[in-house]
């Protein structure tokens, strides 16, 4: 009991120390030089880069004109896949595809790849669920060929995906949320909930913006990387993750393999949770870097 109290004494005087640490200016040497006058920080996200760019709806598809039922019983795997397809073969770069999800529940078994100038919109979080049972693979893949060849300009917005197998196999690796070769795409007004391992992860792409989103709790919270929020890795730059709730994961927010010039702002995250006790706590940080070159990353947020 004595060596318990005495740990939380030590981390209440560590953290005024801390604190002041982290607000000192960063030193001039560890800034990145200039592109057109400004810092690559504030070229973060996806609106930054279209600039005074309009954008336009070009081609409008409702999901339950190609059959998709959203009752939450038959599969609407197919109708969706259909949609997808009929964007990729009018994929316009002056404008947007948009698929509609009406209000309703949309019984998903098959991974969603979603193609360049497309969008994947619900009537709104509260009234439009994408509900997955996967065993294997992720569940939205957004992701290109190599450094050449990448998705640009796609997004998911206003819509609940939630995970509704009882997959126990302890090797399923699937995200939610895959971006890979990816650049200026987005998730907005977002709610997730119960990932099978991440969230969100980001891996050789830039100008990925998260926005408005609330991910919540995980299917696994052991070691070896379940239970994540977003993790922004290998060499991506330039994503936003702003004003987003991160509610019951083991780390909220994860930075590794050398991403850099990343901004995270206004983000809150709460009760977080482990498997793995720490000093007989059930307790863990909501933001982690391992195996990391990301000190150009700016962080703001709020933990509880």
């Amino acid at each position: 009991m004595k060596s318990k109290l005495f740990f939380w004494l030590f981390i209440l005087v560590l953290l005024p120390s801390l604190s002041a640490q982290i607000g000192n200016r960063i030193p001039a040497e560890r800034l990145p030089e200039l592109e057109a006058g400004i810092l690559p920080w504030q070229r973060a996200g996806y609106i930054s880069q279209l600039g005074d760019e309009l954008i336009g709806i070009t081609r409008f598809i409702d999901v339950t004109e190609l059959g998709a039922a959203g009752d939450g019983i038959n599969d609407d795997s197919g109708a969706i896949n259909n949609a997808i397809a009929q964007a990729q073969t009018v994929a316009d770069s002056f404008g947007f595809t948009m698929i509609y999800f009406p209000e309703g529940i949309y019984k998903i078994s098959e991974t969603i790849y979603l193609c360049s100038n497309t969008v994947l919109k619900g009537a709104g979080q509260d009234l439009t669920t994408l509900s997955f049972s996967i065993t294997d693979g992720d569940y939205i893949r957004i992701t290109g060929e190599n450094d050449s060849t990448y998705i640009n300009r796609a997004g998911i917005e206003d819509l609940s995906i939630i995970r509704y197998d009882t997959n126990q196999n302890s090797n399923y690796r699937g995200m939610f949320f895959r971006f890979n070769y990816a650049e200026n795409c987005w998730i907005r007004g977002v709610n997730s909930f119960q990932a099978s391992r991440n969230h969100v992860y980001i891996t050789y792409s830039n100008n990925i913006e998260i926005s408005g989103c609330y991910f919540q709790t995980a299917a696994s919270y052991g070691s070896g990387g379940n239970g994540y929020g977003i993790q922004i890795g290998f060499y991506s730059h330039k994503c936003l993750i702003e004003n987003n709730i991160f509610r019951r994961l083991r780390h909220a927010m994860v930075l590794t393999d050398a991403a850099h010039h990343n901004v995270f702002g206004y983000n809150f995250s709460y009760d977080q949770h482990t498997d793995d006790e720490i000093i007989g706590l059930d307790w863990v940080t909501a933001v982690s870097y391992t195996h990391l070159r990301a000190h150009e990353t700016v962080l703001d947020l709020v933990c509880r």
